[in-house]
C-alpha cells in the first residue's frame, strides 16, 4: 500500500474508479462520484467495500448499509472517523503518480495504442451472433450447426475453478461446516430446479428466473454469507447458455460466420482476416448473448484501418478491440463499459520465459 495526501485522495475520488484504502477494518473500495455508501460484510471484514450510487439509474443497494455520505467532505470526515486517516495520509493501493499515470493510459489515443503495442502479431473484434429477435426467436432468428453447438458448450468452462476463488474468501466458521463439493451440488440442484421450472412456464408469481436473484431476496436455501450469490450467479449463466443453444438449434434460417466484414466499413479488414470463434465469453466479459470474436493478422491493412478510429472505444458493430502478443492477451479494451488493460509487459516477461 502507497501513502497519498487527503487532498490526492479527494481529486482522484471525483473523477476516477477503483481507489483502495486499507485502515482497521480491512480494504474498502471507491468509485465513481455521487452517492458513498459504505457496505459492511458482516462474516468477512476484508470485503468491506464503498460503493457510490449514481444519483440517476441507481444500481441495487445492498441491505447492510454501514454510513451513507453526501459529499466528498462528508466522507472524509467519516474515514477520519474510522482512522482510515491518520496525519493527514490514507494508504491506498497506488501512490498519487501512479494513479495519474493509469488515467494517462486510460484516455490514450489509437494512434499511440498502435505504437506502445507495435510487437502484437495480431488482434480481435467481436459482435452479436445473432439478431432478428421476436417473440418466435427470443435469442435470434439465425441457427447454428450442431457441430458448432458442442463446441460452444464445451467452451463452457468448468464453473468449479472459478467458484473455489469465492469458497476461499468465505468465513472460516461457515466453510468448517459446509465442504466446497456439497456447496456446488446444493446450489446447483437449487438452480437446476428453479431451471426446469422455468422451462415448463411454472413459475410462481413471486419467483423470478434467476436462482442468484432468489438468494438475495431470502429465497433460497442458503441466505448468505452474501459471496454464495456468486454461486447461485454462475449456476444460473450456465443454464442460460444451454437455453440460448437449444433454442438456437431449432432455427431454419442462416449466414456466413464472416457476415460483418461484407459491410463497407469493414472490407479492409478482409485481407487480415485469420479466424472466427463463437462463444458467450471473450477477453473482457462473459455474456448471456452468443458472440464471434474474429481474429486478424496485425499487417499493414489492419493498421491502416485501425488508424482511422480516434480510440479503442470508437467503435461500431465490431467492438472489444485485443492485441496479443505471441498469442498471449496483451491488451484487452471493453468499449461499452469504457475500460482496458495493459498486459504487455507480464505477457512479455512469461514469453522469455517459455511459459
Amino acid at each position: 500500500m502507497k501513502k497519498i495526501t487527503i487532498d490526492q485522495f479527494v481529486a482522484l475520488v471525483k473523477k476516477r474508479a477503483g481507489i483502495f484504502v486499507d485502515g482497521p477494518r480491512g480494504q474498502w473500495t471507491f468509485s465513481n462520484t455521487y452517492k458513498i455508501d459504505v457496505v459492511e460484510e458482516k462474516e468477512h471484514f476484508e470485503l468491506d467495500e464503498v460503493q457510490i450510487i449514481p444519483k440517476k439509474n441507481p444500481v441495487y443497494l445492498p441491505d447492510d448499509v454501514l454510513k451513507i455520505c453526501n459529499s466528498v467532505d462528508e466522507l472524509v470526515t467519516f474515514l477520519k472517523d474510522e482512522e482510515y486517516i491518520k496525519k493527514g495520509f490514507l494508504k491506498a493501493n497506488k501512490s498519487f503518480n501512479e494513479f495519474i499515470e493509469e488515467d494517462i493510459f486510460d484516455n490514450i489515443s489509437m494512434k499511440d495504442l498502435l505504437i506502445k503495442y507495435h510487437e502484437c502479431e495480431t488482434f480481435s473484434l467481436t459482435c452479436p451472433y445473432n439478431d432478428g429477435y421476436d417473440e418466435l426467436h427470443p435469442y435470434g432468428k439465425y441457427s447454428i450447426t450442431q457441430q458448432q453447438a458442442d463446441e460452444i458448450l464445451s467452451q463452457i468452462n468448468d464453473e468449479n475453478q472459478d467458484l473455489y476463488y469465492y469458497y476461499e474468501m468465505l468465513p472460516n466458521s461457515f466453510r468448517s461446516k459446509h465442504t466446497f463439493e456439497n456447496l456446488i451440488e446444493e446450489t446447483r440442484n437449487e438452480s437446476l430446479a428453479l431451471y426446469e421450472k422455468v422451462m415448463n412456464n411454472q413459475l410462481e408469481a413471486d419467483e423470478s428466473p434467476h436462482a442468484c436473484d432468489m438468494f438475495r431476496l431470502g429465497k433460497a436455501k442458503y441466505k448468505s454469507p452474501q459471496l454464495l450469490w456468486h454461486f447461485y450467479h454462475t449456476h444460473d449463466i450456465v443454464y442460460e447458455h444451454r437455453t440460448v443453444i437449444n433454442s438456437i438449434l431449432k432455427n431454419t434460417e442462416s449466414r456466413p460466420i464472416t457476415f460483418a466484414l461484407e459491410e463497407p466499413y469493414y472490407k479492409p479488414l478482409k485481407n487480415s482476416y485469420l479466424k472466427s470463434v463463437i462463444g458467450f465469453a471473450w477477453h473482457c466479459t462473459t455474456s448471456s448473448q452468443l458472440s464471434i470474436t474474429h481474429y486478424f493478422e496485425m499487417d499493414g491493412h489492419a493498421k491502416a484501418w485501425l488508424s482511422q478510429l480516434q480510440d479503442d472505444y470508437d467503435m461500431r458493430t465490431l467492438e472489444d478491440l485485443a492485441f496479443y502478443y505471441k498469442g498471449h492477451l496483451a491488451f484487452p479494451s471493453c468499449t461499452h463499459e469504457h475500460f482496458h488493460h495493459d498486459y504487455l509487459k507480464q505477457v512479455k516477461k512469461d514469453a522469455r520465459k517459455g511459459l
